[in-house]
Order: C-alpha cells, then structure tokens, then sequence
C-alpha cells in the first residue's frame, strides 16, 4: 500500500475509534441525567404530598 492509503486508513480507524468513544461518554452522560431527575421527580412528590391541603386540615 502506499501512504495515502495507509493514512486514510489510519484516519478512518481514528475517527472510528473516537466516534465510539464520544457515544460511551454520552451514554454515561444520560445514565447520570436519567438518575437526577428520577431524584427531582421523587423530592417534587414527597414535597407536594407533605404540603397538600389535606395536610393543613389535620
């Protein structure tokens, strides 16, 4: 091969490699944001029944 070919070769790998990469990292990133808001949605429903009407009649 001659070294147009192999760097081509070699630039197609490295993007690949960083395309796979980039998608585990933004894997992680929504793994990390789907337990956050899990959290908010649990403390907004604690704080919404601690502080319902039903609450203040009793």
């Amino acid at each position: 091969m001659d070294k147009l070919t192999k760097r081509a070769l070699q630039a197609q790998i490295d993007t690949a490699i960083v395309d796979c990469e980039s998608s585990g990292k933004v894997k992680q990133e929504e793994g990390v944001l789907s337990i956050i808001c899990t959290k908010a949605q649990a403390r907004n429903i604690r704080a919404s029944s601690t502080c319902s009407p039903h609450s203040l009649l009793i």
